[in-house]
């Protein structure tokens, strides 16, 4: 069954999301040419998993310290293993400008490869995601969802169990603890988002979903600081597809490091993205100006990293 699966056959095709955490990104990198193999049936097992069909060689659950995560492995061969988490992670897909919604996603964490002692390497990727969700509850951010309900669905079927990912309404806007004090609303909870482990950094993770495109760049992209575009929040996803009636000019304001670039650079292709999907109406006119030939450099980069994920996810659609 494994061998028969299409590596980029994901749009509209699975049942769960794949995110991806820099760390499993960056082992696409380094092992893509010297053992393709291995990427291509890493990737398979990843497309196993986002059926809902979990088997205990493909969902070994992982003793951990955190009541926050559930962490899980999944084989690839003696001495591989991908870690990951079912988490909850905001949808852009699902959401929109009235109501934010989040849901179950299979979060990779990383992916394990040691021929002497896989046992404590697994147990030193553990200790660091438990770093990354300790240290995300130290932010002064969170967002309210309703858990009431949120236990995961199996619904039987010809193969056996089929997990279904559960998905939740949120909070529009993130808000700060200091504002809404320490309890919890009837029915609400507090969702923190992974941040860095290292000490000396205070920035939450990013994390890359998997698709046709993104899987293509990973396992064929040929430049290695190709970066693939990361799942925007809740406020940043707002603030990409806001649209002021009558339009007029926005005036966006925050401090280094909060992403205002970022949320530029994707609303500029979030525009020029929608354009040619419709292929309808005027091409937009869009300019990015600045004093810093850097900065200039890096949005150049980002908004064409994001133009090869979407063509190659559309070749693929159009292949299939």
């Amino acid at each position: 069954v494994e061998t028969s699966i299409d590596l980029f056959q994901w749009d509209g095709m699975s049942c769960w999301n794949i995110d991806v955490t820099e760390n499993a990104h960056k082992w696409f990198q380094k092992h893509k040419k010297k053992n393709r193999a291995l990427c291509e049936r890493v990737i398979r097992r990843l497309t196993l998993l986002s059926t809902g069909r979990w088997p205990y060689v493909l969902c070994k659950r992982l003793k951990s310290k955190s009541t926050s995560c559930s962490l899980y492995e999944t084989k690839v061969d003696g001495a591989s293993r991908i870690i990951w988490e079912v988490a909850l992670s905001f949808s852009p897909r699902r959401s929109s400008t009235d109501q934010s919604y989040c849901e179950q996603v299979i979060r990779v964490w990383d992916i394990v490869l040691d021929h002497d002692n896989l046992s404590r390497a697994i147990e030193q990727v553990i200790e660091r995601i438990e770093k990354s969700h300790l240290r995300g509850q130290e932010c002064a951010l969170y967002s309210e969802i309703d858990t009431s309900k949120s236990e995961m669905i199996h619904l039987e079927d010809n193969v056996g169990k089929l997990k279904i990912p559960r998905v939740f309404p949120m909070r529009q806007q993130v808000i700060s603890c200091t504002e809404s004090g320490t309890s919890n609303p009837s029915g609400k909870a507090q969702h923190f988002h992974p941040a860095s482990d290292d000490p000396r950094q205070f920035t939450l993770l990013k994390f890359y979903e998997l698709n046709a495109g993104a899987v293509k760049m990973l396992l064929d992209g040929q430049d290695d600081n190709t970066d693939l575009p990361f799942t925007p929040g809740p406020k940043e996803h707002e603030i990409i597809h806001f649209q002021s009636k009558p339009q007029r000019s926005i005036l966006l304001m925050g401090r280094s490091g909060t992403g205002k670039t970022t949320c530029l650079v994707f609303r500029m292709w979030a525009q020029y993205a929608s354009y040619l999907d419709d292929s309808k109406g005027p091409q937009p006119n869009q300019l990015f100006v600045t004093k810093n030939d850097v900065l200039r450099r890096e949005v150049q980069r980002s908004f064409k990293n994001m133009g090869m994920a979407w063509r190659r996810r559309s070749e693929e659609v159009k292949n299939n």
